[in-house]
């Protein structure tokens, strides 16, 4: 476990697929936050698609 990442894996093998840094800037102040943590993961249930709600900077990746 480490706070300032999420990995993407396959759904059969569970293989990781790609691990990206949820490191950057915070969206009002823009000052660089080392470690902001992964709040929320919603997927679609209408499409092969999910959105990561990045805690401490404000994105939505």
């Amino acid at each position: 476990y480490w706070p300032p990442q999420y990995t993407t894996m396959d759904g059969l093998t569970l293989e990781p697929l790609k691990v990206v840094s949820t490191r950057g800037m915070t969206v009002d102040t823009q000052e660089f936050h080392p470690e902001p943590r992964v709040a929320a993961i919603v997927a679609s249930h209408e499409h092969p698609e999910f959105i990561v709600n990045v805690k401490e900077t404000g994105q939505i990746q």
